[in-house]
């Protein structure tokens, strides 16, 4: 048997079956009627449910408490997923007609292009003008700063327009770093944890292994948080291989958390901290021998009076 198609239907949790021998027909008509009002998108508050059901008010309430103690009730109307806007994975590229009315009608552009050219030391194509238009166009990017970026990324690391337009885009759109300012302190950053990392693999003996990104947040914290230098970093990595046999990274983040957190800076700091305390532990000591000899000689007195 089945409902006819032209019928309003809907559906039920099937665990409303397993329940349905429990609970009495005012309880299964006021779970027909919330599962109607469910697939209209329509609030079903006790009152409307009485009435439009001619029950009495201690029936809906009687009803619904037994649907709330199984799970199937919620006070709140459930929250509908939003559909994820999906961004663009690169900025629009302009035909070379377009660059042209660009660089005809635009004088910054013109003289940005000239100057990213000679940033870069060498005469670009059309489609590496057509990058700069996206980055100036598109993304709304000063001219300072992509001059900024093409200086740190291409005259530094060698690395071609396209990956400046790539990192550009996740700079601006993921990290919201915008203006000049903001990305010179993140390249600063950037050198910062860099230089670490040199030293890093250099004392760690990591060779050609790529840091993980846990990793690579605990060395630039090292460096750009902490503030502490090679010297640091290689007693740190000293104390390490004594205690674990081995290199380990996570290890020495404890102990450098550790001496961030008592405001070392030197390795002398370290070691006068570390004489501290064994001159603590010494002092305690011998004010507990000398307690106990004191406690001796009073007994020796005791015994001859």
């Amino acid at each position: 048997m089945y409902l006819k198609e032209e019928e309003p239907s809907f559906s039920l949790p099937a665990r409303a079956l397993t329940l349905a021998a429990d609970a009495d027909a005012d309880d299964l008509r006021v779970l027909l009627f919330l599962g109607l009002a469910a697939k209209e998108g329509e609030d079903a508050d006790a009152s409307r449910i009485a009435k439009e059901l001619h029950l009495s008010d201690a029936a809906v309430r009687s009803a619904l408490k037994f649907w709330r103690g199984a799970g199937f009730l919620q006070d709140e109307k459930p929250q509908r997923k939003t559909k994820k806007t999906l961004r663009k994975k690169s900025p629009a590229h302009l035909s070379g007609a377009a660059l042209a009315a660009l660089a005809e009608e635009d004088a910054v552009f013109r003289s940005f292009v000239d100057a990213a050219q000679e940033t870069a030391g060498w005469i670009f194509n059309e489609s590496e003008i057509s990058i700069l238009a996206a980055l100036y166009r598109d993304l709304g990017l000063s001219t300072d700063y992509i001059l900024e970026l093409i200086g740190y990324l291409v005259t530094e690391k060698e690395k071609p327009l396209r990956y400046v337009e790539r990192v550009a885009y996740d700079l601006a759109i993921d990290k919201d770093i915008r203006t000049t300012a903001q990305l010179e302190e993140w390249i600063a950053a950037r050198q910062t944890y860099e230089g670490g990392e040199g030293i890093v693999r250099k004392l760690f003996g990591l060779g050609a292994r790529k840091l993980s990104e846990k990793e690579q947040g605990m060395v630039s914290a090292w460096f750009s948080d902490f503030g502490f230098t090679e010297p640091m970093i290689a007693l740190a990595y000293e104390k390490t291989v004594n205690a674990t046999g081995k290199a380990s990274i996570a290890y020495a983040n404890a102990i450098l958390t550790a001496w961030h957190k008592d405001g070392y800076k030197t390795p002398k700091e370290v070691a006068g901290g570390t004489e501290a305390v064994a001159t603590q532990s010494f002092d305690v000591a011998d004010a507990f021998e000398n307690a106990l000899r004191r406690s001796y000689q009073n007994l020796g007195s005791e015994k001859k009076d």
